[in-house]
């Protein structure tokens, strides 16, 4: 089970259908920073509320934290 946070509010919950996400991908590399890209649709309730260079993004796998970081970079289209 996935959940990921965007400033301490859940985002997206592999077990609800009302945060969908998708294309959610980490990637870690040893000695450098990792990188987590994902899509959020509109229809997410939280869809607005993702600030570039702002948002702290949480990702657990479980009750273990696998990724945190802030939001880069957006593309919107």
């Amino acid at each position: 089970m996935y959940k990921i946070f965007c400033d301490d509010t859940l985002i997206y919950d592999s077990t609800l259908d009302d945060y969908v996400i998708s294309k959610g991908q980490i990637t870690k590399e040893r000695n450098k920073s990792g990188s987590f890209v994902f899509t959020i649709y509109s229809d997410n309730p939280f869809y607005d509320q993702i600030k570039k260079m702002k948002s702290l993004i949480e990702v657990y796998k479980g009750d273990r934290k696998i990724f945190r970081g802030r939001v880069i970079k957006e593309v919107v289209g």
